[in-house]
């Protein structure tokens, strides 16, 4: 969804007669509309996050109607006038067919709506952050605030989900598509990953069964062993536990728990890794060794045997000037 986000964004801004034909499609279907111009995912400033994500909103419909009228001219003739002699290249309508079925898409929707939504719990503390009078009394003090947002949210995710469950049906009926569930392929071909679990496309696999399997799983830990013992268990361990059969509706709960991830500060390390190991001077390295190279400065602090090391590398590549080597080894 941030990818496609991303690409309209551009789609549109680098070009200055798309960007046009968009005002264009504005002026004639939304006169009284006062955004005319989209506004990108800043990687930096998580304010201008929240606007992007209510231009997007506010414009999804004419967006994709543009998309649709730069692919489909004759279905629009009061937009392609005498005084527009503008003509799209195939590398625009072919951008333009996958951008539209990108955003045409049940997923990128839902994703969408769920992700403003949610992030909607951080404007606060976000735009108060970017303050310069902002004590740090204040600072933890929003802090707290925020947090208990986010953990009110997750209580209460049931109704608040079908409150964006709603909006995004509204927003799927605008640019006229269903809601519905990803595809399902046979098993036969579906080789990369499992299908999705569920048949409907908000629910679990069997939400009504969920309260009754939450009593039958404290039931079985507690014959199991103590709950006190169960309870220093980690998610990889409980998924075990949870037969698919007997636990379907828990079982896709801890599936997800289990590939949540965390924080991103190992992603963050290997950043800038390759940022001190990839430089002008070694611009012509191979991927291999950047790879090794990456994965010893990132693990510095591992022992390495280079005793080990070297006998290993004579081992592989196995050559007459070595034979002396292995022998002595």
């Amino acid at each position: 969804m941030i990818d496609t986000l991303n690409a309209v964004f551009l789609f549109f801004d680098l070009s200055p007669k798309r960007q046009r034909f968009l005002e264009r499609i504005l002026d004639n279907m939304a006169p009284t509309t006062r955004k005319n111009k989209l506004v990108g995912l800043c990687k930096t400033r998580w304010v201008e996050r929240h606007t992007c994500f209510d231009t997007f909103y506010d414009m999804y419909g004419y967006l994709c109607e543009c998309l649709e009228a730069i692919l489909d001219p004759y279905g629009y003739p009061d937009i392609y006038m005498d005084t527009w002699t503008g003509s799209w290249d195939q590398e625009t309508r072919t951008k333009a067919q996958g951008l539209l079925a990108s955003m045409c898409s049940s997923q990128t929707i839902i994703a969408f709506l769920v992700t403003k939504n949610a992030l909607e719990n951080v404007r606060p503390i976000a735009s108060k952050l970017q303050k310069r009078d902002l004590d740090i009394y204040q600072a933890y003090g929003m802090i707290d605030q925020t947090k208990a947002r986010i953990v009110t949210l997750r209580k209460d995710i049931e109704e608040e989900f079908s409150v964006w469950f709603e909006d995004a049906t509204r927003l799927a009926t605008l640019v006229g598509i269903p809601i519905s569930a990803p595809r399902a392929p046979k098993s036969a071909r579906q080789l990369h990953r499992l299908n999705a679990p569920s048949t409907t496309p908000k629910d679990l696999p069997n939400p009504p069964t969920l309260r009754a399997e939450i009593k039958e799983w404290q039931r079985f830990w507690n014959t199991k062993m103590p709950m006190e013992s169960a309870l220093s268990l980690n998610l990889v361990d409980c998924l075990d536990n949870a037969d698919e059969d007997v636990f379907p509706n828990l079982n896709t709960l801890l599936r997800i728990g289990c590939i949540l991830p965390v924080g991103s500060c190992e992603a963050e390390r290997s950043f800038s890794c390759l940022r001190r190991l990839k430089t002008y001077l070694r611009n012509r390295m191979g991927e291999n060794r950047l790879t090794g190279l990456a994965l010893m400065n990132m693990n510095h602090d591992i022992d390495i045997d280079l005793d080990k090391v070297c006998q290993a590398f004579i081992q592989r590549h196995s050559r007459n000037m070595f034979a002396g080597c292995i022998l002595y080894q």
